[in-house]
């Protein structure tokens, strides 16, 4: 899962808004200490990050007590004790994959790509196809 480099994820709950990053916010301890809450698989950082994107509630409960727990507000002593709409909470996470040099795309804007130009794009067999009209080639 390389490519989950740079994946942060903005968390509404009740009237606080999170940044929550795995890459600094899962530490050894805090894996250690969900493995002892959940399970063997909540030791291991790219399990969590799949449960997090599969919409796992522990895995979400646990991201809101580490987010509470890094704005030191209160928490409770395990992330089972909070409640919260798990879809409503997924559906306002929104994970930012935007590194340094990447452009970022507003919803809804008219320059946000949608598909490749007809003469870049591959064939199921990854040649290039040209949708002009080339007569040179016969």
């Amino acid at each position: 899962m390389a490519e989950q480099a740079g994946l942060r994820w903005r968390v509404n709950f009740k009237e606080h808004t999170f940044e929550f990053d795995p890459q600094t916010d899962l530490t050894g301890r805090r894996l250690r200490q969900l493995k002892r809450w959940f399970g063997a698989q909540y030791g291991q950082y790219t399990q969590v990050v799949g449960l997090l994107a599969m919409g796992d509630v522990d895995a979400w409960a646990s991201v809101i007590w580490i987010c509470l727990d890094n704005a030191g507000l209160p928490k409770p002593s395990s992330p089972e004790a909070l409640d919260f709409p798990i879809g409503e909470l997924m559906s306002e996470a929104i994970p930012d994959k935007e590194e340094e040099g990447e452009e970022s795309w507003d919803e809804g804007s008219e320059d946000r790509p949608t598909s490749l130009p007809a003469e870049e794009t591959n064939d199921s067999d990854g040649t290039s196809t040209d949708s002009g009209d080339d007569s040179s080639s016969q």
